[in-house]
């Protein structure tokens, strides 16, 4: 998956997230799975939670770690399946 091709997600509004300092936590309730994310990972899911398109993501994510749009999507494509398999979105 590429995720440049991602043009509108569902966030799972029943996941609670827990920053933990370097960690931030995830809970499904639905499923009762926890997830647990680096501190960026967490910064993506607070981003999916307020709605964020994508190319907001990206931009965000350019801007603040001052790093080339092409790594960011080649580091963020597996997180992103991932996103999707737990069933914290979904694509529309």
């Amino acid at each position: 998956m590429d995720i440049k091709e991602i043009k509108a997600y569902n966030y799972n509004t029943h996941i609670l997230i827990k920053n933990m300092g370097e960690t931030v936590m995830a809970f499904n309730p639905s499923n009762g799975d926890m997830y647990e994310l680096d501190e960026i990972g967490g910064e993506i899911l607070e981003m999916l939670k307020n709605g964020l398109s994508v190319p907001e993501i990206l931009k965000n994510l350019v801007e603040a770690y001052d790093a080339d749009e092409n790594e960011i999507c080649e580091d963020l494509n597996p997180l992103f399946e991932r996103f999707i398999e737990l069933g914290i979105i979904k694509l529309k």
